[in-house]
């Protein structure tokens, strides 16, 4: 670990308004426009096309559903804190390896900040001789996998880095929901799931069971949100049987909207919210009686998963196995 004290170069704050956007009174969900081209983010970008270009305040408030609003980038990215920095220090912990995972938000001139943040936000001067910006004295970072609006992977991983809210401070649990259930009787014919932003972001219900050839129909009840088969395909740990084919809805953001996919392989099929992954948003499909000793989906998660999602895929793991009558030894 390399730490070295630094001075402290210049503040500046907001008060709070969230609007449920980035930084603006549009609710389209994209970030605010307006910025100069001043607000230079470094190495934050992470060569993603889809933040190549800063459009908004260098520090701005994101809330991607009207719920758990959090601090985001010039291009709507998410900003961390990391727990092995010292608050208002000054300083930041993270270099070399870290730094590219983790690469810092910085700055060659002074910081905007949106109406929305309530933090203090400063800047101090890391040992390569770049501009850090830091909030409420926390030294703010993206994260490299974080690849589109919203995402939040990084999200409690080593249990050291957290998203923060408009004041600055860290957040631990984004909306965590329970899904532990009891164990279903018997499958149906199709199913029903809604898909919510209400206490937290879940699927509702996280584990259904049908019959082969049967349908899931996910509803857009509130939120924006995916529906999206853990598999090779979304670069995610296969947790789907094998023979399957996987699915992505997409973004669904009105009211209402629906996405269908019919099941006809048998065996279990776990699912995220691509937004809201690492917020623990994930659901389960039990389909038909499958052997519960060859479905990907009771494994143990993958550790690269987020934290809150491999938490919950844990719970469902358990109730798809009291499902199908099945206990591990």
């Amino acid at each position: 670990m390399r730490l070295k004290r630094r001075t402290l170069l210049g503040a500046t704050a907001g008060a709070i308004a969230v609007a449920g956007c980035l930084g603006s009174d549009d609710s389209n969900g994209e970030p605010a426009s307006g910025s100069d081209d001043e607000n230079d983010t470094g190495n934050g970008a992470g060569g993603n096309e889809e933040f190549s270009d800063p459009t908004g305040p260098t520090v701005q408030v994101y809330c991607h559903c009207d719920h758990d609003p959090i601090l985001v980038g010039p291009t709507g990215r998410t900003l961390y804190m990391f727990d092995q920095d010292m608050q208002g220090e000054g300083e930041s912990a993270c270099y070399d390896d870290c730094a590219e995972n983790w690469p810092p938000l910085t700055v060659d001139d002074e910081p905007i900040v949106s109406d929305d943040v309530e933090a203090d936000v400063t800047t101090f001067e890391r040992e390569d001789g770049s501009v850090q910006v830091a909030a409420n004295g926390w030294p703010l970072y993206y994260f490299a996998r974080d690849e589109a609006l919203g995402d939040v992977e990084g999200q409690g991983l080593n249990d050291v880095w957290w998203v923060l809210d408009p004041e600055g401070t860290p957040i631990t649990d984004l909306g965590a929901h329970s899904h532990d259930g009891e164990a279903l009787e018997s499958p149906s014919e199709n199913a029903d799931v809604a898909m919510v932003s209400d206490d937290g972001h879940h699927f509702d219900p996280h584990l259904v069971w049908i019959e082969p050839g049967g349908t899931v129909t996910w509803t857009l009840e509130s939120g924006s949100h995916t529906t999206t088969a853990y598999h090779s395909g979304a670069e995610k740990p296969q947790r789907i049987p094998d023979e399957a084919d996987g699915w992505d809805s997409g973004i669904l953001q009105e009211e209402g909207q629906t996405f269908e996919h019919t099941f006809d392989v048998v065996g279990v099929y776990d699912y995220f919210c691509r937004p809201h992954e690492g917020m623990g948003m994930v659901g389960s499909v039990i389909v038909g009686e499958p052997d519960p000793h060859e479905q990907p989906a009771l494994e143990s998660p993958h550790g690269d998963l987020p934290d809150e999602a491999r938490e919950a895929l844990e719970e469902l793991t358990d109730a798809a196995n009291e499902t199908l009558g099945h206990t591990h030894e």
